[in-house]
């Protein structure tokens, strides 16, 4: 029965290893990653509206979270900080377009 209770935590640690969030405000940066990641395996879940992403995100069921610093409704910096405040052991993949990081 313990050997039954080990696969199922397993199967669940593996399950969020696999799932990948990604926010952006780009639809087309989104559908890039959303394919490749797929193609590769991964569940992905992406959302244009980072404060949609936040009114969604659920602690411990990303591997990883990819984020635009820079969107319209609020940074990726801000949203990484309270997506912090409901799982503090996310871990997160800052992105950016611009080649002026001063700027970020």
């Amino acid at each position: 029965m313990s050997a039954d209770n080990n696969s199922i935590n397993n199967n669940t640690h593996s399950d969020k290893q696999k799932r990948i969030l990604i926010v952006d405000d780009e639809p087309d940066i989104i559908s890039v990653f959303e394919m490749v990641l797929k193609m590769n395996g991964f569940e992905v879940d992406a959302y244009n509206d980072p404060l949609l992403a936040l009114s969604n995100f659920m602690p411990n069921s990303y591997g990883l979270v990819l984020l635009d610093i820079r969107m319209s409704k609020i940074s990726g910096f801000e949203l990484y900080k309270r997506m912090r405040n409901i799982d503090d052991r996310i871990k997160v993949c800052f992105m950016t377009a611009f080649e002026d990081y001063d700027r970020v």
